[in-house]
């Protein structure tokens, strides 16, 4: 065989092994739960698991897509979440089709993310979240 098909073999059979990041070496966690507005599943939209700086997280962002009222970050591949406190950004669409507007304003939270504390239901209502003192 020529040597060339060879390297390239092996660069490839690297990247599979490897993944396209390298291997960073950051545990990253699979969030599952669902989106309701005003009681309904939330048919489209995408969240934003950010690490909150100020609490002390850190590591890389994570995603998921909300399709029916679930998501999952095991959707998209390598979007897990890394373990740690969580600002989280969650945009409602009523379908996939392109320049549809928001259901509602960015809804923003927090969450603390553990390897025993995956799951996490956000119900968004008109009614702005309360602030808790």
């Amino acid at each position: 065989m020529d040597s060339r098909y060879l390297a390239g073999m092996l660069a490839i059979a690297l990247v599979v092994t490897l993944g396209c990041g390298g291997g960073s070496g950051v545990e990253r966690n699979t969030i599952t739960g669902t989106v309701t507005y005003e009681g309904k599943p939330v048919p489209h939209g995408k969240i934003r698991f950010e690490p909150d700086r100020e609490k002390g997280g850190s590591g890389p962002q994570g995603l998921a897509v909300i399709t029916d009222g679930e998501y999952s970050t095991d959707d998209l591949a390598g979007k897990g979440v890394v373990s740690g406190p969580m600002k989280v950004a969650i945009e409602g669409y009523p379908s996939k089709e392109p320049m549809i507007p928001l259901m509602f304003p960015i809804y923003r939270d927090t969450i603390d993310v553990s390897p025993d504390n995956l799951v996490f239901d956000f119900s968004i209502s008109k009614q702005p979240k309360q602030e808790e003192n």
